[in-house]
């Protein structure tokens, strides 16, 4: 009700479509532009003051409650205008903003077409709250609930600072575990899951065909935009020796992880002998990966979750044969130990216990001849031809290259981590696994013993 608008008859406003308007209606409530006389307005003032609160919710409570929000996405949220607020029972409520700002988004909420929904416009933001060209994106048709919770998201950046963009400091303590790292492409990454996966529409900038190739182009311009030194990129990771002369360095972020091997993993792996070898920018190999025969988008940081690459690899990037180191290459060859002798460097995000079995039997493969060995044994003595052939198929479908050294060594790597391929082999997978079980076991003891 605004009943301090102008005219002799006070104006009702109805802005919330947490109900159905055919509900609206039927109880004789006029639906935004519904033309009614001013006698009837005032009937209409009259009546709904007495519309039960009950029905009300009864209607709304189709929405459901989702827990728990943070507390600093609550206290935020609270500063802007609500857009609506519904009652989802139990004395419960939730608001949807009319906007959300933060230095990395500007967020713009309002009603959908089709009730009860909501729409969101986000709008990518670069230094001095500039807009980021290209990076604006829709999210259409989001219930109350999802609507909630991408407001929620938004306002949890507005403690970040432009320091934060690869990982939140102190500021950022009381954000959610999966926004510590690169909080802005993360946050981004679960507005887009979270309107997707509560049956919603996302609106793509111009020239990205996936949620995937937006959010790793997002983060690529970022980090051209803020042009982070390796020294920040060192903060973020951490390498270990896992197996005598085998690395493994853990980085929490997809994002982060596979920009700093991409170059690297084409290098020596890529299926496309422009790149494999070959000197390359990551502009060209971005080029590439959209044209047909690339797969038609860049997705490469959310598509691949372990990396794995020999060290003379490791030495062509420093001698610079890839070309102009980038800065995350930098901060790779800085974290990896000195090493005078052949070994191999792998990279996973921490937790991730299948991945890095996986890798890790590419760096025994590489630097034990007697697990080399064994597996190649196992590979030839218990696969036919033709299946040996539908693995190589498989593999190349995925994105390997056609060297057949490689192929075998991706073929003991995911069996002997538990990925048969569709091969529908479990006695290899279960040999592969126990070769690997016992060398890993042996490398272990023969650590174990010499630290003793």
């Amino acid at each position: 009700l605004d009943r301090s608008a102008a005219g002799p008859q006070p104006q009702l406003h109805f802005v919330s479509r947490c109900m159905e308007f055919g509900y609206l209606r039927s109880i004789g409530l006029p639906v935004f532009g519904d033309a009614v006389s001013g006698a009837k307005t005032q009937a209409f003032v009259d009546e709904a003051a007495s519309v039960s609160a009950a029905a009300a919710a009864a209607v709304a409570a189709g929405i459901g409650a989702d827990g728990a929000y943070s507390g600093v996405a609550q206290a935020e949220m609270q500063e802007e205008e609500p857009l609506v607020t519904m009652d989802i029972g139990q004395g419960s409520e939730i608001s949807i903003p009319q906007r959300v700002c933060s230095v990395f988004f500007e967020a713009e909420f309002s009603v959908g077409s089709m009730a009860p929904t909501f729409d969101v416009d986000i709008c990518a933001l670069g230094p001095e709250g500039k807009p980021v060209a290209s990076f604006g994106l829709t999210l259409h048709s989001l219930d109350g609930r999802a609507a909630h919770r991408i407001a929620s998201t938004l306002a949890d950046l507005k403690v970040l600072r432009w320091p934060d963009f690869l990982r939140a400091r102190e500021g950022g303590a009381g954000l959610p575990k999966a926004l510590q790292d690169t909080p802005p492409a993360s946050a981004l990454m679960e507005l887009l899951r979270i309107a997707l996966s509560s049956c919603g529409r996302a609106t793509l900038p111009e020239g990205f065909i996936s949620p995937q190739e937006c959010l790793c182009c997002y983060f690529d311009t970022m980090c051209d935009l803020l042009a982070p030194a390796a020294a920040d990129f060192c903060q973020l990771f951490h390498c270990e020796e896992v197996l005598p002369s085998v690395f493994c360095v853990e980085i929490a972020s997809s994002f982060v992880l596979g920009s700093t091997f991409v170059r690297a993993q084409e290098y020596y792996e890529c299926p496309n002998e422009q790149f494999r070898r070959k000197c390359f920018s990551l502009e060209e190999f971005k080029a590439w990966c959209r044209s047909p025969d690339g797969g038609g988008q860049f997705a490469f940081y959310l598509k691949w979750h372990g990396f794995n690459i020999p060290s003379w690899v490791l030495d062509d990037l420093r001698t610079g044969r890839l070309g102009r180191l980038r800065p995350q290459e930098e901060a790779l060859l800085a974290s990896i130990p000195s090493h005078s002798g052949t070994h191999y460097i792998i990279g996973t995000a921490p937790g991730n216990a299948p991945t890095l079995r996986h890798e890790m039997a590419h760096g025994l493969y590489t630097t034990n001849e007697d697990y080399r060995s064994v597996a190649r044994s196992i590979l030839s003595e218990h696969l036919s031809v033709q299946e040996t052939e539908y693995l190589r198929k498989t593999l190349l479908g995925m994105g390997y290259c056609d060297d057949p050294d490689i192929l075998r060594d991706e073929m003991q790597a995911y069996m002997a981590s538990g990925d048969d391929l569709g091969s529908a082999r479990p006695d290899v997978k279960r040999l592969l696994s126990e070769n690997f079980d016992a060398f890993f076991e042996h490398a272990r003891r023969g650590a174990s013993g010499a630290g003793d």
